[in-house]
Order: C-alpha cells, then structure tokens, then sequence
C-alpha cells in the first residue's frame, strides 16, 4: 500500500492505475515518497 494512501490529497496512482490504488512505478513512486516524507515531518514539527 503506497503511503499516500493515507494522506488527504488525490493520489497519481488512482488516475494511474485502473486495477485501483497501488504503487506508482517511476517518477510517481518517487514523487509520492517525497511527498509521505514531507508530510510526516512537517507534522512531527507542529506535534
């Protein structure tokens, strides 16, 4: 399951991937990792 997953945002994958959520493959995957990383450390920040 792709971290964003859980994340408020539209997910790439699902515009992606017509079997439903799932990891995207090349630029995706690294863009949806940045962004899952980003994501937890500005809330780790202001918690």
């Amino acid at each position: 399951m792709c971290p964003c997953e859980r994340l408020p945002v539209p997910h790439p994958a699902r515009y992606l991937s017509p079997a439903g959520p799932a990891w995207p493959t090349g630029p995706w995957r690294v863009f949806c990792f940045l962004f899952f990383f980003l994501q937890r450390q500005s809330l780790e920040s202001d918690g």
